[in-house]
């Protein structure tokens, strides 16, 4: 089915129209209280959404996470709006560690928690801090690496989906250097391999990542290689593995940093006694995009998912961002009263591709105000809040998340500052034609300050 058929609608009725007009103006009185400025033009890798600046910097571009910030883009918002007195900073939604990596470059205590086992291994593992001893003995595995018959296979993995992207020999061939690392005694380095094996994946597999989830590959790279699939993979690899350490002996220690396993809506993870100078994150945004099936082949294949129920905690702690799976309800007194009301009441009379996206937006809403509310408590006086968002279409509707984070952010004890639009998002061509309200398809920082 195409994009275009999973997001046709019917019209707008007149009944919804007057509701339509309603929620508009609701976003039109947001902006006149709060600073919009457009940064199209002035943008190149400072930008949080370009991904490109990572892939050619030390450390961050030893595993393409395409969701992560541009490196200067942290060190930027450092810069422009904490205070200089700033000694804690936070990421809610650690991700693969950006934030805490270029804060501790800083000099500064970096935090942060993080729900996807595969991107807190990836974050722990960019950060490992390796002597000259460690470097010996990497080089050494690798010089084994290179010669060994890698004659030991690993399980494959407990899901039929995830084996049917493979062929056969290259997933062996994956399976034998999976069998590898895991038998290494030296714990970095191991990690190390594990994260080049992680990078393989998505060469050698028959489908690629494309919206929520993945999509069989019209071509393969791999094909029609001289080399065995063993070989292919074995100097892929090697390739990665000499840019892991060559940016390590450049910089063998990155200051250590708290990354949590868990949930930030989880207060019981909390460090005792911090108050947080500044907060920079990017939540998931609320598009229905589901972690748990973009990244699946890594989480399978990288042992993070061992079977169904791992899935299944992994969603339970994460924002409810997608409708693939049933929360329980929660923090509903937090929520948006504009998303609760006006904007479910009128998504309830439009015809989607999912009778659980009115829901799926409260409950996002609810954990997104809950969270503002958990850090009202923890962040010093004048601490800047960031948060990288993108807005949403539904039902021909605007979901202008970072004006209702605006909102939310001064119900819960935060002045809102400025909302500076980096770049226009993509929606499906009926959605486009529909749209009356354009200059809401926007991805954006929403910049506020605890009072």
């Amino acid at each position: 089915m195409s994009q275009e058929t999973l997001f046709a609608e019917p019209e707008v009725t007149i009944s919804t129209s007057a509701l339509y007009k309603e929620i508009i103006a609701a976003y039109e009185a947001e902006e006149a209280k709060v600073e919009v400025e457009s940064v199209f033009g002035k943008v190149t890798y400072a930008s949080p959404v370009n991904f490109r600046e990572s892939m050619l910097s030390p450390r961050h571009r030893w595993f393409p996470y395409k969701e992560g910030f541009s490196p200067s883009f942290v060190q930027s918002f450092l810069k422009d709006h904490a205070p200089r007195a700033v000694q804690n900073v936070l990421d809610p939604f650690g991700g693969v560690g950006t934030t805490l990596i270029e804060s501790s470059r800083l000099g500064l205590n970096a935090f942060g928690f993080e729900v996807s086992p595969m991107s807190h291994f990836i974050a722990s593992t960019k950060a490992a801090g390796f002597d000259a001893l460690d470097l010996v003995s990497l080089d050494a595995i690798v010089e084994d690496f290179q010669q060994s018959e890698l004659q030991l296979v690993a399980p494959s993995p407990e899901n039929d989906t995830v084996i049917s992207y493979f062929e056969p020999a290259y997933l062996s061939a994956l399976l034998r250097l999976k069998a590898f690392y895991i038998a290494l005694e030296n714990p970095k380095v191991s990690a190390l391999f594990k994260l080049a094996f992680l990078n393989c994946l998505e060469r050698y597999s028959t489908h690629r990542k494309a919206g929520n989830g993945v999509k069989r590959k019209t071509k393969f790279a791999y094909a029609g290689s001289p080399e065995s699939p063993i070989e292919q993979i074995r100097n892929t690899v090697l390739n990665d593995l000499r840019v892991f350490r060559k940016d390590l002996a450049q910089e063998p220690a990155v200051k250590p940093f708290q990354l949590t396993l868990g949930s930030c809506l989880d207060e019981s993870l909390y460090p005792d006694g911090i108050q947080f100078d500044a907060v920079l994150t990017s939540p998931p945004y609320a598009n229905c995009f589901d972690y748990s099936k973009i990244y699946m082949v890594e989480l399978w294949l990288g042992d993070f998912f061992l079977d169904k129920s791992s899935q299944k905690e992994f969603r339970a702690q994460s924002l409810r961002s997608h409708v693939h799976a049933r929360w329980a309800d929660r923090h509903t007194t937090y929520g948006s009263e504009l998303i609760n009301n006006q904007v479910f009441e009128f998504l309830s009379t439009q015809k989607l591709w999912s009778n659980q996206i009115p829901s799926m937006l409260a409950g996002y809403f609810a954990d997104m105000g809950y969270l503002l509310h958990l850090l009202s408590s923890r962040c010093s006086p004048g601490a800047p809040i960031g948060l990288v968002v993108g807005n949403s279409y539904y039902g021909s509707l605007p979901i202008a998340t970072d004006l209702i984070l605006s909102m939310l952010g001064r119900q819960h004890g935060f002045e809102p500052i400025k909302i500076s639009v980096y770049r226009n998002v993509v929606v499906s061509s009926q959605q486009f034609t529909r749209a009356t309200d354009r200059k809401y398809m926007r991805e954006s920082l929403v910049i506020l300050k605890k009072k």
